[in-house]
């Protein structure tokens, strides 16, 4: 299932010119909550808008979630 995805012992994402959609936000968002190991995340170069900023910025007040590198 996707939710066990999520949990899996990932430290590093790069997803850097991926063409990335409100869609994807949404199960970036649930990654920064699901998996307290994840500490780099690359986004460069995707068009976030502003959906997607309201994603991200949710999930990184989530007292769950631990990255220390956002790109």
């Amino acid at each position: 299932a996707a939710s066990d995805v999520y949990k899996r012992q990932i430290q590093e994402l790069l997803l850097m010119d991926c063409f990335l959609t409100s869609v994807s936000y949404r199960d970036i968002a649930a990654v920064l909550i699901c998996n307290e190991t994840l500490k780099t995340l690359k986004l460069g170069h995707n068009e976030i808008g502003d959906t997607g900023v309201r994603q991200l910025c949710a999930a990184l007040q989530h007292p769950h979630c631990k990255l220390e590198c956002l790109g």
